[in-house]
């Protein structure tokens, strides 16, 4: 892969109900797995061990999540608490009281071989249980003059319970309705996540 070359690739995890983060819309399920998310594969000039040690540390999410501002730098029982200020980036998430807008997250895999490294990353969103849960994954595939980044974004749904029940009816044909501009989301969450990783990683 030459360094100019970067590759996108959409990844349909699955066809049944799924969406991204809005309030009482249909996710992704982890019980049986499924879920819609978006893989982009991108080419970084930069070595692999360094772009390792930017994404494997929770700290330094910032700097290439876009939808957080902070990362408080202690966790609680392997939980960190990001926080979201901008307005812009709030409302994404659906209606919020108030304009700051607090994330959990968790680190779930951590892997490194010679072939690849691979991190995963769940943010939820502890101040509000409807709300859908994130996943970023990376993996890195070290290369000659740099590494391939194939960086993805997905969405598992909010527990059923957490739901009112006008909701929980709702659920399945409201996913189905959205999935389309759910696949578009997706996609624009992966690139831009990807493109964010490449800028931190060489400046």
């Amino acid at each position: 892969v030459s360094p100019e070359q970067v590759r996108e690739n959409l990844t349909l995890n699955a066809e049944g109900a799924s969406d991204s983060a809005g309030e009482g819309q249909a996710g992704a399920s982890s019980a049986d797995g499924t879920r819609l998310g978006a893989t982009r594969q991108i080419f970084i000039p930069a070595p692999a061990e360094s772009i390792w040690n930017l994404i494997k540390d929770p700290n330094q999410l910032a700097s290439w999540v876009p939808s957080l501002d902070q990362v408080e730098p202690h966790p609680t029982d392997g939980v960190w608490l990001g926080s979201t200020t901008d307005l812009d980036q709030v409302k994404k998430f659906g209606r919020v009281q108030n304009e700051a807008l607090t994330r959990s997250i968790r680190q779930t895999q951590l892997s490194h071989t010679p072939a690849d490294y691979r991190v995963t990353y769940e943010l939820g969103f502890p101040q509000q249980p409807r709300f859908n849960t994130q996943l970023i994954e990376v993996t890195l595939l070290p290369q000659d003059s740099g590494a391939l980044a194939q960086v993805t974004s997905s969405w598992l749904r909010a527990p059923e319970a957490n739901l009112p029940r006008s909701l929980r009816l709702l659920r399945r044909p409201l996913g189905a309705a959205m999935r389309p501009v759910t696949r578009w989301t997706t996609t624009i969450q992966a690139s831009t996540l990807a493109e964010q990783l490449r800028a931190a990683a060489t400046v």
